[in-house]
């Protein structure tokens, strides 16, 4: 986790809502491997001088960080299993898993099932699980039943006082997303090469991130754009603050992703910032998508 403005991800985003809204706020320690700057107004703590570490080394550093603490009830670590089983075999403190995605299943091979043994080993040392989305807790429940901590579902937050959506909207079409085949970015530039054809004083807006990352994606995006590309505007790696602004003003926001969505948060802040959203249908996580629906 960074916890800054600048380079916040869902999961920044998600603690630093549940955690600003908490009566718990003030007593409530943040630890990141990251240096500052971090969202202001919390009590945030570096581990290690922002160094990457191993899981063993990060264990390590929180059980010294603990011996200088006084009064820490419950640990909680996001996402990140074999972490939070390391920190919970090092201390008498109930370390909860915080997840933000479908728990990983294993196959029957023989050596899917000797990851499986060391999972259910970690799973073991927890004290809960809080899972993101009813969907991914009853796909835990589904593919690991033998799992008998305690669970429940903690929905992503969004402090709606803080977004401002404006009255009359900009003729403009925003994609948010990672750049990535999953998120169905290439099909969203396929229709919008279109549907600009056809509407010549619309403009579309794509916000990516990671966008160095699979280079041949990134040509066929803007290849298919290439006819419109005076009407398109590609940004970047933006910061949080920006992408809000920017759903704050477009008209329509585009949400194509072509996995099944583990909770859909961008959809709840295009919504949040006054966009008519259009979803390709994986990101109601909550309910099953319908008899023979493809995305």
């Amino acid at each position: 986790m960074h916890f800054s403005p600048a380079s916040a991800t869902s999961i920044d985003l998600c603690v630093r809502e549940l955690a600003g809204a908490s009566r718990h706020r003030k007593t409530t320690k943040i630890v990141v491997e990251h240096p500052p700057p971090h969202f202001c107004s919390f009590d945030v703590l570096t581990l290690g001088g922002g160094r990457r570490h191993s899981t063993r080394k990060k264990a390590k550093l929180i059980r010294r960080l603990l011996q200088q603490l006084d009064e820490i009830d419950v640990i909680v670590v996001e996402q990140h299993l074999p972490t939070a089983s390391a920190i919970a075999a090092m201390t008498q403190l109930p370390v909860v898993l915080h997840t933000h995605n479908y728990q990983r299943s294993y196959g029957n091979s023989f050596g899917a099932q000797l990851r499986r043994l060391l999972r259910l080993h970690r799973y073991a040392r927890l004290a809960g699980i809080v899972h993101v989305s009813k969907s991914c807790c009853e796909y835990f429940a589904q593919h690991w039943p033998d799992v008998k901590v305690p669970q429940t579902v903690i929905y992503n937050g969004i402090d709606t006082t803080r977004w401002r959506p404006a009255i009359a909207r900009s003729d403009e079409i925003l994609c948010v997303a990672r750049n990535a085949p999953e998120k169905g970015v290439l099909e969203v530039a396929t229709a919008l090469a279109a549907v600009l054809q056809q509407r010549q004083h619309w403009r579309a807006r794509f916000v990516l991130s990671e966008f160095d990352r699979n280079p041949d994606y990134n040509a066929r995006v803007l290849q298919k754009l290439a006819p419109v590309r005076d009407r398109t505007t590609i940004e970047t790696d933006k910061t949080f603050e920006h992408v809000k602004l920017c759903y704050e003003r477009a008209a329509i926001a585009i949400i194509a992703s072509k996995w099944q969505e583990p909770f859909g948060r961008t959809c709840l802040e295009a919504h949040a910032g006054g966009c008519a959203v259009i979803s390709s249908g994986t990101q109601r996580a909550e309910r099953p998508l319908p008899p023979g629906w493809t995305p």
